[in-house]
């Protein structure tokens, strides 16, 4: 059947037949990935819907070239990734987005964890840098700490509502590295339970592009672990896509292994 589609808002198109009757919608959403890549990429999120499986692959297909003709037209120079992102529970949906025969990367969103046996020694920060626990105490610190953690995760911006949310959870605690008086990395924790056991959660963790390679991030999970561990937490649990292999290298270093698979990307790159 030969669809149509036309767009109806930003990133929102809706598919007709040649009888101009509406057999399913489709979107495409366009984001700066993270800062953790060797090179800068734009990422093209697709969803569609149509009344049956025939339609939609169709959907999808006329989504992908609308997405490609994008990139090329404006971010002709920046790698890119064509894709939709799933929840491992979503099997039905897995299935139809690996018919595609487009989609031919992976990528999956680990839960990694450590046990915290004993408390290691404690790494020291480079000369000329200095360490805050529990900095963020008023509104111009907090939204001083959005606008550095928005120049490494560009489309996963924290809100000051969010922040004063996780302040509210049991155990939280940030700890703050700066350079003179510029925060350049940060990390988040606090615990979460499963029925009755209590483990810690690295909530968020980044350190500035020009001050990486410095220990700075050693510096931070070695805190994080010594936090946890006289608080009597033997566990520790964070997430990360498996394409992140600067940060999933950094944390096999530090004992992290594979704990579950939570969420899966099925696309292609370009």
């Amino acid at each position: 059947m030969k669809i149509n589609l036309q767009q109806v808002s930003k990133n929102k198109y809706v598919a007709k037949d040649v009888e101009n009757n509406i057999i399913g919608e489709g979107y495409i959403i366009e984001s700066m990935a993270s800062k953790i890549y060797k090179q800068d990429r734009v990422n093209y999120f697709l969803k569609a819907k149509a009344d049956n499986l025939c339609n939609k692959k169709e959907i999808v297909k006329q989504l992908i070239k609308l997405a490609e003709k994008h990139k090329a037209k404006n971010h002709p120079k920046l790698k890119a990734r064509i894709y939709s992102c799933l929840l491992v529970e979503q099997k039905n949906e897995i299935e139809f987005y690996n018919s595609i025969e487009e989609f031919d990367s992976h990528e999956q969103m680990l839960v990694l964890n450590a046990e915290l046996q004993e408390i290691k020694e404690l790494i020291a920060l480079p000369k000329g840098y200095s360490a805050r626990v529990n900095s963020l105490n008023t509104d111009t610190e907090i939204n001083s700490f959005i606008k550095q953690h928005a120049k490494v995760f560009t489309s996963l911006t924290y809100s000051l509502a969010k922040i004063k949310e996780l302040q509210e959870l049991e155990g939280f605690r940030n700890i703050a590295i700066y350079y003179k008086n510029v925060l350049v990395a940060n990390i988040l924790l606090n615990y979460e339970y499963e029925e009755d056991y209590k483990y810690g959660v690295i909530e968020d963790i980044f350190v500035l592009q020009e001050y990486r390679k410095q220990g700075l991030a050693d510096y931070l999970i070695s805190k994080c672990f010594s936090y946890f561990k006289n608080n009597s937490i033997n566990e520790v649990r964070l997430e990360v896509w498996s394409e992140n292999n600067r940060a999933n290298n950094l944390y096999k270093k530090h004992g992290f292994n594979k704990f579950k698979i939570t969420e899966v990307s099925i696309g292609f790159n370009l």
